[in-house]
């Protein structure tokens, strides 16, 4: 497994600035072949224009991509457990067609 991040400036309106955060997965066979977009969020804080972003509103909006990404990371590790496939294996072998 591949993560990768990129995080851009959101376009800003009169009060809010913020992070766009793309995550990408490049092993999700049940996406498709290649790097599949598994997070992609906008992130903002109230910031007034003309006003510099805060190192307070910067971790803030930090904490919150990092919150998203580390959400996909612990139902990433359920979905490769051999247990999980084991049990989806059982299901589709025990219906009748």
């Amino acid at each position: 497994m591949t993560l990768a991040a990129t995080v851009t400036k959101m376009w800003p309106t009169e009060d809010l600035v913020g992070i766009h955060l793309v995550l990408t997965d490049d092993d999700r066979p049940d996406l498709g072949t290649g790097a599949q977009d598994v997070v992609n969020e906008t992130f903002q804080a109230n910031v007034p224009i003309g006003v510099d972003m805060a190192l307070e509103t910067q971790q803030e909006l930090g904490g919150q991509a990092q919150v998203a990404i580390d959400k996909y990371k612990r139902l990433r590790a359920i979905y490769v457990k051999p247990a999980y496939q084991t049990k989806v294996t059982q299901i589709g072998n025990n219906l009748t067609l």
